[in-house]
């Protein structure tokens, strides 16, 4: 599947990259108000001040400006302006400049108009099209008071700017009305959580992130370490690490619900019920992990006095809320009014203001913070809408639909709704020589500071006279500075006049005339450098006017029970604005039920406050009131010290809880790395015996296997031995069967020959069949041959008489034609012999024995060993090689001294018979255990 390239990522564009630090100062809505705003600029005189005014206005990017100026350029200037050249001598100074300026920034459109003052306010809509006025003197008063009169009328903000020699001074003329919108707070103090009216979804969120948060905490959470909690099988258990990423915002949330239950659905009120609401929180929090302790908890704890408050609305928003302009709107009403009281409207229905829709940085997982977040961005963009939703309507109301009001300006509005101020702008203090100046309510603070030392009150009223003196001479004339130094003079009586006061003292004068010969030196000509001073401040002073941004005022609220508190914490805190009938501090729960119990004070005072505030009083107050501020300073340094003093014990605790925590896991790991260690040697001793062992066991294969060989060669030695000796008894078997054989027949002959009387017993010697075969299973025999049965060996020669063997019996060939038939009378079957009788004998009376009827060889099995006495060994010319099974002995006594193999008996010659003591038919094994023949005999 083919996909989509995603689009490139966008960069900054040109302008932020131009723009980029300025733009962290007043942000994009400051810089838009810059770029939008057309300043005016109104030159005479050296006109350095105000040329390097709107040069420090061009750079950051101010939309226009225009300069009137109808002055040429001089061989005066170019010493004094940095604009200014040789090829602009004679050429328009208005035009020069404005071509220059523009070269700075080409982002900045400039204007010139080479006319006087005076002709140019003579024009038509001539200062229609600007938002702001920079004046420099010398305007005569009239033009000057036509140009006060119009910014009054239109709400045009003007500066006033003059600069002689090594002095410079500069007026601000606001319009009665200047709100100012983004103040620049302090980013602590805009934090609004709204943890006592949550809605819907944080509680959802606070819910879900805290249902198992009590689980396992039971001893864990006091420190005790090694306790194992008790589990809960149903509920899922918190991990440290889960529990210490809580966003603090939701851990407040579930401890004020506990806190709720406890105390009849209410919230912790004054600062001893927060100080136990506290304490409840730090309960709740597991001390027992390396850490010593969970920074998200103490996130939640350094927030409980400023975020368990109820929503009130500071001084200035109320008196916005209560103005004229707000109250009864019209058609002409400006953006801000309108504004205003929708918010006010958007107050009423919720008692809260919309909410900022900001969120500190806290302790917690990177998903649950952007959870959080996006609930508190859409809460804040829902209130946007409620209040954008009222706006439209009275705009509808007013029927000003055609140039509605931007959202944004509708969102920036509602974003700093509680730290909106209201300035009421006076207009600009000038002296004219025949209606003098007027102070007012300003005349006591003016003669105050005159009479300082340390006051710049000389400075400003050598100036005041310097203006006014332009209005009788030129700046270069003869007496112009008489008559600067008789205007001073003037001024400083009528000065005196309206504050009431004693004349002032020949120091002051001095001082005023110092200035003014200082001026005069300077020919009322202006220094490059202190004007390029002079314009970076004023430019500074306008782009706040332009952006309506501020900064807030060091104002601080204190008490007569020694503590103090910023104006936003003293707001949050009910203290400015209590919601009961007594005001309670929040610090120690003191009733301050009089007015002056808590007041507003400047924490950087001005000069008059300085000399009004214990004026008039006598030397014993005022020495008691300074000591009642001495001991309150001393007070606040004392718990500065102690707060300081238990953050060190704080983090010392904390730094041996973690010192100890890191020595255990050090001892920890030098013990199971010495563990190792030894199980490692141990190991090691253990392979090196397992390698010994092993090489004993392959020398003492190899011995073995040595020995092994030697026993079967010895083996095969003794059985080729023994095979020999078998087949030279088998040989000799053979060579006895075959002497049998003819034994038989040579006794035949012999006793018929002869006529030789043999015993009795003689005649019942059994007969031999030759044509009779051995069984195919006897032993003996080669390939199991049926051959002629060789006749019985050991039977005949029993009764050989003494003297008598076989080697001495002629041989005679027997003949295959012819066999003799027995003798009349004689029996064929050997006898019969009773048990007891051994080879066939009888122990005492051999000639009583009766015959023995044989039975056929045929239904014997000479092998096999549950048969009759029959079964053994096979009659055979071969030999037995292989072990038969002892079956015990049969027919009387077995004698363990029997040979392997049967042997035939030897005949001692002229010794008598000698008879070998066996049974018939039994063979010796090589282990004494008697063998039988296949057919009895052998």
């Amino acid at each position: 599947m083919v996909g989509t390239t995603p689009p490139p990522l966008q960069g900054p564009s040109s302008k932020e990259k131009k723009y980029d630090r300025q733009l962290r100062l007043w942000a994009a809505s400051g810089q838009s108000a810059l770029e939008e705003a057309h300043v005016l600029l109104v030159n005479s005189g050296p006109g350095v001040v105000g040329i390097e005014t709107l040069k420090n206005l061009v750079l950051p990017g101010i939309g226009s400006f225009t300069i009137v100026d109808e002055a040429k350029v001089t061989e005066s200037d170019l010493g004094l302006n940095f604009f200014l050249d040789e090829d602009s001598l004679g050429q328009s100074r208005a035009k020069r400049c404005c071509e220059l300026l523009e070269e700075l920034n080409p982002d900045v459109h400039g204007h010139h108009i080479n006319v006087s003052v005076e002709t140019f306010l003579s024009m038509p809509e001539s200062l229609g099209p600007y938002s702001l006025l920079l004046l420099t003197p010398f305007i005569s008063f009239s033009s000057q008071s036509i140009l006060r009169q119009y910014s009054h009328a239109n709400n045009i903000p003007t500066f006033y700017l003059h600069s002689i020699g090594f002095y410079s001074r500069f007026s601000l003329s606001l319009p009665h009305v200047f709100p100012i919108v983004d103040t620049h707070p302090d980013p602590t103090s805009t934090t609004d959580l709204r943890l006592l009216s949550p809605w819907p979804e944080l509680t959802d969120l606070m819910l879900e992130k805290t249902a198992s948060i009590d689980e396992g905490r039971s001893d864990t959470r006091r420190g005790r370490v090694g306790v194992e909690p008790e589990r809960s099988e149903a509920t899922h258990t918190m991990s440290d690490h889960e529990h210490g990423h809580v966003p603090y915002v939701l851990l407040l949330l579930y401890y004020l619900n506990e806190w709720r239950k406890a105390h009849d659905g209410a919230n912790p009120q004054n600062y001893r019920e927060k100080k136990d609401f506290e304490k409840l929180v730090r309960n709740g929090a597991r001390t027992s992990n390396p850490e010593g302790g969970e920074e998200n908890y103490d996130e939640a704890i350094a927030t409980i006095l400023k975020s368990l408050n109820p929503s009130t609305l500071s001084t200035a928003l109320k008196d916005i809320f209560q103005a004229e302009e707000c109250r009864a709107l019209v058609r002409e009403s400006s953006n801000f009014w309108i504004i205003a009281n929708a918010i006010h409207q958007f107050y009423k229905k919720h008692s809260d203001l919309p909410l900022p829709g900001s969120l500190p940085d806290m302790k917690a997982k990177s998903g649950d913070y952007i959870r959080l977040q996006n609930i508190y961005k859409s809460k804040a963009r829902n209130d946007v809408a409620e209040v954008l939703a009222v706006v439209r309507k009275t705009e509808d109301t007013l029927g000003r639909t055609q140039k509605p009001i931007e959202e944004k300006e509708i969102e920036a509005f509602c974003k700093g709704a509680g730290f909106v101020k209201l300035v009421r702008g006076r207009p600009l203090h000038t002296v004219q020589t025949k209606s003098g100046k007027h102070w007012g309510d300003r005349a006591k603070f003016a003669w105050q500071e005159l009479n300082d030392p340390d006051s710049q009150m000389a400075l400003y009223i050598a100036f005041l006279a310097q203006e006014a003196a332009i209005e009788e001479t030129d700046a270069g004339s003869e007496g112009f500075e008489e008559t600067v130094q008789r205007l001073a003079k003037e001024i400083i009586e009528e000065l005196q006049s309206e504050a009431m006061s004693e004349p002032s003292t020949d120091e002051s004068h001095s001082r005023v005339s110092q200035i003014i010969q200082e001026m005069a030196r300077a020919g009322a000509g202006e220094l490059h450098n202190i004007s390029a001073l002079t314009g970076g401040m004023v430019a500074q002073e306008v782009i706040k006017v332009i952006t309506k941004q501020k900064s807030l005022s060091e104002r601080a609220v204190v008490t007569t029970c020694s503590h103090i508190f910023c104006t936003s914490c003293s707001d949050s805190l009910g203290l400015s604005n209590p919601s009961g009938s007594n005001r309670i501090c929040p610090a120690c729960d003191t009733l301050l039920s009089n007015p002056d119990d808590a007041v507003t004070t400047h924490l950087n005072p001005t000069e008059d406050y300085k000399t009004s505030v214990l004026s008039g009083l006598s030397p014993g107050v005022i020495v008691e009131c300074a000591g009642r501020g001495l001991a309150f300073w001393s007070y606040q340094a004392t718990q500065e010290i102690v707060y300081q003093e238990y953050l060190a014990k704080t983090l010392t605790d904390k730094y041996a809880t973690l010192s100890s925590h890191m020595d255990k896991i050090i001892h920890d790991a030098n013990t199971e790395i010495s563990t190792l260690h030894n199980k490692l040697s141990s190991l090691q001793l253990e392979q090196n015996d397992l390698q010994k062992k092993n090489h004993e066991l392959v020398e003492a294969f190899r011995e073995k296997s040595r020995k092994h060989i030697q026993t079967q060669e010895l083996y095969d030695k003794l059985k080729r031995r023994t095979l020999l000796s078998q087949v030279q008894n088998a040989a000799s078997e053979a060579v006895d069967q075959t002497i049998h054989s003819s034994g038989d027949r040579f006794s035949d002959r012999a006793g018929k020959d002869s006529g030789r009387q043999y015993p009795q017993f003689f005649n019942d010697r059994p007969t031999f069949d030759p044509n009779q075969t051995r069984d195919s299973d006897g032993s003996g025999g080669s390939g199991g041959r049926r051959g002629p049965m060789a006749p019985p060996l050991h039977g005949w020669t029993k009764y050989a008489a003494p003297g008598f063997s076989s080697q001495n019996e002629p041989l005679t060939t027997p003949t295959q034609h012819r066999e003799r038939l027995p003798a009349p009378g004689r029996s064929t079957r050997p006898p019969e012999y009773p048990p007891g009788h051994l080879g066939g004998f009888a122990s005492n009376n051999m000639h009583t024995q009766t015959p023995m009827h044989r039975q056929p060889l045929g239904s014997h099995n000479g092998n096999a060993l549950n048969n009759s006495s029959m079964s053994g060994y096979g009659m055979s010319a071969g030999m037995k090689a292989g072990r038969q099974q002892s079956i015990g002995p049969m027919n009387g006594d077995i004698r363990n001294s029997a040979p392997r193999v049967g042997q035939r008996p030897s005949v001692g010659v002229g010794s008598g018979p000698s008879f070998v003591n066996l049974p018939a038919g039994t063979l010796r094994a090589p282990n004494d255990t008697p063998h039988h023949g296949g057919n009895g005999y052998y």
